[in-house]
């Protein structure tokens, strides 16, 4: 069935029976998974409002409120599902998630240490600790924890991805373009990996090659600023600075737009170090 069938599956559903508290739960997951994340979180609002001691309904309420960067929030809805099922091992994972990107490093690995504990062969959480290690600077018990994530689940393409990312960070280049080969075998439109591999390639010096894969991030995902500025980096090494400066250039505007202010002063800056004349031409081609 697909996202559509399912969603006016439910709203039937509702339509046939107003207090059916499960269909409006699973309306809104239907709604999350088509990334209507504020209207996934009034259907879950009306299913606990319906049902307060409704665990999985918080759970999934803090999963879309999450997705929209509101994480003090989400941590909040996790509490509660937690409070009122101690044993749900989703929203300890869920939690740990909300965390980490709060910057909560240590008390996210505690969140999936529970989550494992309640549930050992859960490989979402493994790979999510092991991103969580990673941010801590724990590289090597991050690894650990990404192996166990694909021994699980060999077809984890996320976890070949950030397994290779880390082993980019250790210096080992050729070994984490292995794992964003993988990664993108298993699936083929995953632009963070072909960012990332890009990145790995221009580590060892493969400007060009990293450029193709570049190109295809930013085919199949457009408005990626990251893998722009990549480009416009090899591009730099490559004494192609007329691309370099309207990859930079790109990169600021969708930075810009993002809010992501890290990226846009990265970008900003690698623009100043290019020959003057450059950027007055990049920059002439806009006006």
């Amino acid at each position: 069935m697909s996202l559509k069938q399912r969603f006016d599956a439910y709203n039937h559903a509702i339509r046939m029976k107003p207090d059916y508290v499960v269909a409006y739960n699973n309306k809104g997951t239907a709604e999350k998974d088509l990334g209507r994340h504020k209207e996934a979180i009034e259907d879950y609002d009306e299913a606990i409002r319906l049902k307060p001691d409704y665990a999985n309904a918080y759970n999934n309420r803090g999963a879309a409120k999450n997705d929209l960067g509101r994480h003090r929030e989400a941590i909040e809805d996790y509490d509660e599902a937690i409070r009122l099922k101690p044993d749900l091992v989703e929203a300890y994972n869920n939690r740990g998630n909300a965390k980490d990107d709060l910057g909560q490093h240590k008390e996210a690995i505690e969140d999936y240490d529970e989550a494992i504990r309640l549930k050992p062969d859960y490989a979402d959480a493994y790979n999510n600790r092991g991103a969580a290690k990673n941010n801590r600077g724990c590289h090597k018990e991050a690894i650990e924890d990404y192996d166990e994530a694909i021994r699980l689940k060999p077809s984890y393409a996320n976890a070949y991805n950030n397994r290779g990312e880390t082993k980019n960070t250790l210096g080992q280049h050729v070994e984490a373009i292995e794992d964003y080969d993988e990664a993108i075998r298993l699936k083929p439109d995953y632009a963070n990996a072909h960012n990332n591999r890009g990145v790995a390639k221009s580590n060892l010096g493969q400007h060009n090659k990293a450029i193709e894969d570049y190109d295809k991030a930013i085919r199949l995902k457009p408005g990626y600023a990251n893998a722009y500025y990549n480009r416009g980096r090899a591009n730099s090494f490559l004494n192609c600075m007329d691309d370099a400066c309207q990859d930079f250039k790109t990169a600021i505007d969708l930075a810009r737009k993002a809010g992501d202010e890290d990226l846009m002063t990265l970008a900003q800056r690698a623009l100043s170090e290019l020959p003057d004349e450059q950027t007055h031409k990049v920059f002439a081609k806009h006006d």
